[in-house]
């Protein structure tokens, strides 16, 4: 695709989204507006989307609402994705797509979406609507849902106070994943319109129940004036100034015979003169002040002008809305029964009245119903009393409260079922029960039957009623028989339907307010999520047009800065640590510079370290004492400004990969809903943070693999090359236009594309050593692992990743290793054996060279002697050799010059070398100076000389060079144990039969000889191995069958001055007189030392250990002049022991002998005092005479 398309494909895109948004946003406010009732919202959505040409439904979930069960069902509403095929099938099926119910179970998507709460998009429309279409037209569902097919579709949830009640199913061409943030939004701005409809609805059904309350209490007040009216009593009300009822009673006390005489007429044309002072404070107290007043005698004035004794009592009320006083009058010429009647009735209409009137104030349920219990236990005087009320679940009665004499008796909630006692048949009945005698009623039932309190014998069961039901039950209990008459039960009864109203009341009020409550939170949520539409419209939109990450992050925060009215908004991604964070964008709304710049690393205090550890949002206030806190917040360019912040967390996979934060300096106590805008914005920025880090990560990977010095190829699953890193190409030396595209078989063996096809075939992975071929010809080794590259959508193998390891030199070095370890095992052993043979030795030898002197010259047992001797000299040479070999070999190592040493050798090698084999040298003019052994560097030749001679029976060459040079490290990482540097080449060449290529790993191995039995001991190679690696040396060895042989030996050159070594004399053996201990654990050695020594003239004392020596020593009376003692003794060395005699004999001095090497010895032989000299095994007679006279002479 070109440039011009894809930057049209873009801008279409963006055309698109804006139009999208546009058309939401119009659809929003349109909703807002007209929002009354559920119907309301549908027209408006099809109406608005119908305009737009766009495709979408409400699907909403059918009561009970539960979507996990089997029988959940949902129903269309506002639907208009429909064309000319559907709307063909409406009219042949006579039914609408528009309220169509469906069964839950065949809405898969829609289920889903319900139970993942997550939106969805699809790409394929088709296979969506057919999960809808009816039973009676599935067959016909591939028809109708065609025009469908490749139009994308997105389910969004609709939530009503978080929770899910249906879906907004938006379908339409030009939809894409990134439509989806907008369509949410949507869904849930037509979840609050939903739940703002409901509420309304919830409203008028309050008002219209309300009414039902009021036309109660019109019943309740009939009650009430029923009652008043047939009082036997009399009584008026008046409010001050003229009355305003009167009740029967009183009418025929005064003999009037309608109401209109009194009704409306001055109170004072009733009262005599002489009560009219003491009347006006009554009446005045009474309704301007509210207070009752006691009984008084007056007269009263009949119309015809009599006068009646009456007592009067006046209480406060409220009638028609006013301050009046109710007054009960009765004739005081009356019998006294008739008067303890009237006063009882008085004083329970007062009590009623009194009762009424606090608990009509009432707006606790709980309040009321306390209140209650307690007014009439204590008014009334009765036992027990207590209200019920249903359960929730409308199973049991609930005692709500209780006072009394059993108050203490009942649990909290104390529990009846509907079956039980007379407050169970109130429910069943809905009708006043009375038992003067309960022991009589079948339905008095004892709930405490146990306690020895419970002894009621009277009980009155009121119904309270609330819309003809009954709601709960007034139960009164006495412990007298005949405890209710009628006029108690009337009253009561009457209280009921005033605690009816007033429950009633108290509910209208909770319902009210809390529908108030809901209405102003509706209200707020829903400016909350205009602005938050309005805020992620406006990202959504900057993250359609921006290109740059940068400028998304700065739109951003402005953006946000202005949504929650603050002066600073910024972005900081989250260290590895998380103990620093790096700006990445900030913005100021006075547009004043900021003090940090983006990009700069910030360390965090403890508050944002918390949020990272709690991932939960952290407020601040006044940050300004907390530097770290004021760097955190640029806006804070003086540390004297105060500052407010609210920091939220950017979450990913669980992990604080960033903080959103803001800033005032103006005191700010950020909201719960301020809290909820910003971890919105920060999930819309997590997405925008992983672009982020995913651009980094695909960057750092680019470099890794482009820098990496191993090779990495991709390949497709039939093996063409879709990628290769620099790595790859400096391997094979191919050129990518060479590689790129082909299949790399022509880089490898046929038979190993085989293998690994098979092992892919079988496990998806492969990994081994291969031999690739270069472009040059030649080949190398390369580690190789071959593995797929799946998805999660595709778990098949889509591309193989190839990665290769050079290792080539590493292979090598492995194998040079593994001869060298070798052949360090064997040295190992035969340093071992060396010791015990240089024991022997010394004995054998030494015997030989004393029979030598007792035996006669001529005879044949002077032959069978000699040859002892020369056969213990030779043995002695072999353990030098193995010493040679194991690198332990005593050496005197000299400053000189190679080629020299060489010419000295010539006159020896001719006479070794046989005149058929011609000798020649090529020595280098200027050589290096070498530190070592001379002796060893003559071993090394004499041995070469003595192979190559064997290598050629029928005559040849052989030619010794010298030459400096210097080996790189690029040569000597390949070479263990040997450094980068200047060394010396000694290379000895020969013209014979040439070495088997099989053969060449063994050549230097101890005992190994391809000669015949008694030709070869197998030790010369062997021995030259040793020396030159004991020298820090490294031998080479080049050769092939026919072609001769060259070893190369490289001998590190020294910067010290050369000095020849000291010239042997030929000197007669010494002799001494001086006391000698000589300390050795082999009794043979130890014999044959003895003799030596005292046949030279010395007092020889011996020990075979420390413990004997240190005895003698101390057992001697002369003083002793040497110390000759073995290094390696049991139990006590050689070197604690001489520290022991010398403390009895401080001026001894010590001549040490061993036939270990030196570095298994306790000491540095090189390093020895003036006092003390050291002998190795084996040892002759006159070696021994003349190291003990070399150092008893120091």
């Amino acid at each position: 695709m070109g440039a011009v398309s894809m930057a049209k494909n873009a801008t279409d895109n963006n055309q698109w989204s804006i139009k999208l948004l546009h058309t939401l946003n119009a659809a929003a406010v349109a909703i807002q507006k007209s929002s009354h009732t559920a119907e309301d919202i549908f027209r408006v959505f099809r109406t608005q989307l119908t305009t737009a040409n766009m495709g979408g439904a409400i699907l909403l979930l059918d009561p009970p609402g539960d979507p996990t069960a089997p029988d959940a069902t949902a129903t269309a509403f506002a639907n208009t994705i429909s064309n000319k095929t559907i709307r063909d099938f409406e009219r042949k099926f006579h039914m609408s797509a528009d309220g169509l119910k469906f069964k839950l179970s065949q809405a898969t998507t829609m289920r889903e979406v319900i139970l993942t709460r997550k939106t969805k998009f699809i790409a394929d429309s088709q296979p969506l609507l057919a999960q809808y279409i009816p039973p009676v037209a599935a067959p016909f569902a591939a028809v109708i849902t065609r025009p469908f097919k490749n139009i994308p579709s997105i389910d969004a949830p609709i939530y009503q106070k978080e929770r899910i009640v249906g879906v907004l199913a938006f379908t339409t061409s030009g939809l894409t994943p990134a439509d989806i943030p907008a369509v949410e939004a949507f869904a849930h701005h037509i979840g609050i319109a939903l739940e703002n409809a409901r509420l309304i609805e919830s409203l008028q059904s309050e008002i219209t129940r309300r009414r039902h309350t009021e036309a109660q209490l019109a019943v309740s007040e009939s009650h009430y004036r029923t009652l008043v009216e047939n009082a036997p009593v009399a009584i008026a009300i008046h409010d001050g100034e003229v009355m305003r009822f009167v009740n029967p009673a009183l009418k025929k006390l005064l003999h009037i015979k309608n109401d209109e005489e009194v009704i409306g007429q001055s109170i004072w044309k009733y009262i005599s003169k002489s009560s009219v002072p003491v009347a006006a404070e009554r009446i005045k107290a009474v309704v301007q002040q509210g207070l009752p007043v006691p009984p008084m005698e007056e007269k009263f004035i009949t119309p015809d002008g009599s006068t009646i004794d009456v007592e009067a009592v006046g209480t406060p009320i409220m009638f028609e809305g006013k301050p009046a006083s109710l007054v009960v009058f009765h004739e005081l010429s009356l019998q006294k029964r008739t008067q303890r009647q009237l006063e009882q009735q008085l004083s329970q209409l007062t009590l009623l009245n009194e009762i009424g009137r606090e608990i009509s104030t009432m707006l606790s349920l709980e309040q009321l119903f306390a209140r209650t219990v307690h007014l009439v236990h204590e008014k009334f005087g009765y036992h027990h009393v207590a209200i019920f009320t249903r359960d929730e679940h409308k199973e049991k009665m609930v005692m709500r409260a209780r006072a009394g004499g059993y108050a203490a008796l009942f649990p909290k909630n104390h529990t009846l079922k509907y079956t039980e006692g007379m407050v169970g048949w109130v429910v069943q009945n809905n009708q006043t029960r009375v038992a003067n005698d309960v022991s009589k009623d079948r339905n008095y039932y004892n709930p405490l039957p146990h306690h020895p309190e419970m002894h009621t014998c009277s009980e009155l069961t009121i119904p309270i009623t609330a819309g003809g039901v009954v709601e709960g039950v007034l139960d009164i209990q006495s412990t007298e028989l005949n405890a209710f008459d009628k006029q108690q039960v009337m009253v009561m009864e009457t209280l009921a339907q005033q605690l009816s109203a007033a429950i009633e009341n108290a509910r209208f009020f909770d319902a009210t307010s809390a529908e108030l409550t809901e209405r102003r939170r509706a209200e707020t949520q829903l400016r909350r999520s205009n602005r938050e539409l309005r805020l992620l419209n406006k990202i959504i939109s900057v993250t359609a047009t921006s290109p740059k990450l940068s400028d998304i992050l700065d739109s951003l925060c402005h953006e946000f800065a202005i949504a929650l009215n603050v002066e600073w908004g910024g972005v900081v991604s989250v260290a590895a640590n998380k103990k620093s964070g790096t700006l990445l964008a900030t913005h100021r709304m006075d547009n004043r510079p900021i003090a940090i710049q983006p990009d700069t690393t910030i360390p965090f205090p403890p508050p944002v370290q918390k949020l990272i550890k709690d991932a939960q949002p952290v407020t601040v206030d006044n940050c300004a004492p907390d530097w770290k806190l004021s760097r955190l917040v640029p806006a804070l360019s003086d540390t004297k400004v105060n500052l407010w912040a609210l920091f939220v967390p950017i979450m990913d996979s669980g992990s604080v990969v960033g903080i959103l934060a803001a800033g005032t300096t103006a005191p700010r106590e950020f909201s719960a809903a301020d809290t909820a805008l910003a971890q919105r914005v920060a999930e819309q920025l997590s997405g925008i943070m992983a672009r982020i880090r995913l651009e980094r990560t695909r960057e750092q990977l680019t470099a890794a693999i482009e820098q990496s010095t191993e090779a990495i190829l991709i390949t497709d699953t039939r093996g063409n090359v879709s990628y290769a890193n620099p790595a790859f190409f400096k391997m094979s030396g191919y050129l990518p236009s060479e590689i790129i595209g082909a299949r790399p078989g022509f880089l490898i063996d046929i038979d190993t594309v085989h293998d690994m096809q098979k092992s892919l075939h079988e496990t998806q992975t492969w990994q081994g050593n291969i031999e690739f071929r270069k472009k040059t010809g030649g080949t190398f080794i390369g580690e190789t692992v071959i593995m797929p590259i799946s998805s999660k959508n595709n778990p098949s193998a889509t591309n193989f990743v190839v990665t290769i390891r050079d290792i080539t030199q590493e292979l090598a070095l492995e194998e040079q290793l593994r001869q060298a370890q070798k052949l360090e095992a064997v040295g190992q052993l035969a340093a071992g054996i060396a010791h015990d043979f240089n024991n022997l030795l010394t004995a054998i030898n030494g015997f030989s060279e004393l029979l030598l002197e007792r035996v006669e010259f001529g005879t044949l047992e002077y032959e069978y002697v000699l040859q002892i001797l020369e056969s213990g000299n030779r043995a002695a040479d072999l353990v030098s050799q193995l010493l040679a070999f194991s690198r332990k070999q005593l050496i005197k190592p000299y400053v000189l010059n190679l080629n020299q040493v060489i010419l000295d050798m010539q006159k020896m090698l001719r006479r070794v070398i046989g005149e058929h084999i011609r000798i020649e040298t090529k020595l280098s003019p200027v050589i290096y100076p070498l530190k070592l052994d001379p002796s060893q560097i003559e071993q090394i030749v004499l041995n070469l000389a003595v192979n190559a001679q064997d290598a050629m029976p029928q005559g040849g060459a052989l030619l010794i060079s010298t030459d400096n040079v210097l080996l790189s490290a690029k040569y000597t990482e390949t070479i263990p144990d040997i450094e980068p540097g200047e060394y010396v080449c000694l290379s000895i060449t020969d013209t014979g039969e040439g070495i088997e290529p099989e053969l060449l790993n063994h050549i230097f191995e101890p005992f190994f000889t391809t000669k015949e039995v008694g030709k070869g001991t197998g030790l010369g190679l062997a021995t030259v191995y040793g020396i030159v690696k004991q020298n820090r040396g490294h031998i080479d060895v080049s050769s092939a069958p026919g072609e001769g042989t060259t070893f190369y030996i490289y001998l590190p050159r020294t910067d010290e001055a050369e000095i020849a070594p000291p010239l042997e004399t030929e000197e007669p053996v010494p002799r001494g007189t001086e006391n000698i201990l000589f300390v050795e654990d082999s009794e043979h050695v130890l014999e044959m030392a003895q003799t030596i020594l005292s046949e030279l003239g010395y007092t020889v004392f011996t020990a075979l250990n420390a413990e004997q020596a240190i005895k003698q020593a101390q057992a001697l009376d002369a003083p002793l002049d040497l110390l000759i003692a073995d290094i390696i003794l049991p139990r006590m060395n050689g070197l604690v022991l001489a520290s022991a005699v010398q403390e009895l004999f401080p001026a001894i001095k010590t001549l040490y002998i061993s036939g270990y090497n030196e570095s298994t010895l306790p000491l540095d032989i090189h390093k020895l005092d003036s006092n003390s000299g050291f002998l190795e095994k084996p040892f002759t007679a006159i070696q021994l005479a003349q190291a003990v006279r070399e150092v008893l002479d120091r």
